[in-house]
């Protein structure tokens, strides 16, 4: 990544496709050390899918997209590393496609040259990235009691603070629905909007795969099968179809609450590590705030955006979710469950749903840990 400078900004600071496909997530390579962290895996090359299409998206050379993709990548691993060796200091981290850098936030000064050591640019915030996620818990438990006009509510790193989505002309509905959860008003802010949340499946047969009730994206292969959304199973039914053929069974699926789904194919069914546009998994590498990432539905194909937010609870009208992330990717019905990748091949997650310029995904990661399953990786 470029090397630019390290800013001192007080309380300021922050924050990825369907077809059977992915692997195993690989091994932490992030060191407590000061040593620069340099390192992703996989380098992303022109002709590679997620390049085609984030030069697609940018209107760039696929130099450039090239580019753009190995420092987003790069960021990733070293997000993971600032994250372990600032422990309760670190405040949240996001990558500035502008000038190649990612940004760490501090709540110590005496921190800031672990920052540069590692090879971020450091900023002294308020609140550290466990303060945030706790009023995120907070916010999360009294769930039932926000009022209609308030959305969603995540951690927004480029910010160091909390936002809560509230719909034009309800700000102080949302402002009392804060203090009643007791949360601490200074770690707030409000953000205005016109549209609602939805989910993105649809009741119509078709391509990708279907339940007796509704379509979906694949997103993941995993060993012996597929991760997609929850809701998919959940409203749509656990027998699954794909093209007319018996695929399999949703075995295991949580939503509301969280949005993954465990699939399991028969025997004439082949989990493969590809997704359809974008390339082969090659793992799981969570990307930091910031960064491209890619999308592929059975409805809208590959679509890609930035990572806005992540730790994001989305108030859908079928129940809250919690803990997913924000992006500007376009999504529409019928991809939900798609597939989400970063550079480098990094599967990032789930489509959940949306509003009209907002796409919401459920992390991979979690969906992993929950059902004990291992992705299929090229």
């Amino acid at each position: 990544m470029r090397r630019t400078r390290v800013a001192g900004i007080t309380g300021a600071i922050v924050m990825i496709f369907g077809s059977l496909a992915t692997g195993a997530i690989p091994a932490a390579a992030e060191s407590a050390s000061t040593q620069p962290v340099t390192g992703s895996g996989a380098t992303p090359a022109a002709g590679d899918g997620i390049v085609d299409a984030v030069q697609e998206d940018l209107g760039t050379t696929a130099e450039r997209a090239t580019e753009i993709l190995a420092d987003q990548a790069e960021a990733g691993v070293l997000r993971s590393a600032l994250d372990d060796a600032l422990g309760p200091d670190f405040g949240g981290a996001y990558y500035d496609e502008s000038t190649g850098e990612l940004f760490a936030g501090v709540t110590d000064p005496a921190r800031l040259d672990t920052v540069r050591g590692l090879g971020a640019e450091g900023v002294l915030v308020e609140y550290s990235a466990d303060q945030l996620d706790a009023a995120v818990d907070k916010l999360n438990r009294h769930e039932r009691r926000a009022p209609e006009s308030v959305t969603g509510w995540g951690v927004a790193p480029t910010t160091n603070s909390v936002t809560v989505t509230v719909r034009d002309g309800a700000t102080d509905e949302a402002r009392s629905y804060v203090r009643e959860a007791g949360v601490d008003a200074g770690k707030v802010r409000y953000e205005h909007t016109a549209d609602e949340p939805r989910l993105l499946s649809n009741l119509r047969g078709g391509d990708s795969y279907n339940m007796s009730r509704s379509r979906c994206s694949i997103g993941f292969s995993v060993q012996g099968g597929f991760l997609s959304a929850g809701h998919c199973p959940a409203l749509g039914g656990t027998s699954l179809s794909k093209n007319g053929r018996y695929l399999g069974t949703a075995t295991s699926y949580r939503f509301p609450g969280a949005d993954w789904a465990l699939a399991r194919v028969t025997s004439s069914w082949t989990p493969t590590p590809q997704v359809a546009g974008l390339g082969t998994v090659r793992g799981a590498q969570e990307a930091p705030v910031g960064a491209r990432a890619c999308k592929s539905g059975s409805t809208s194909g590959v679509t890609c955006g930035v990572i806005q937010a992540k730790n994001r609870t989305v108030r859908y009208s079928q129940g809250a979710v919690y803990g997913l992330t924000q992006t500007t990717i376009h999504a529409s019905p019928g991809d939900s469950g798609g597939s989400v990748m970063a550079a480098g091949g990094q599967a990032q997650g789930m489509v959940s749903g949306g509003s009209q310029s907002t796409m919401y995904f459920e992390p991979v990661r979690r969906a992993l840990r929950a059902t004990g399953a291992r992705l299929v990786t090229g």
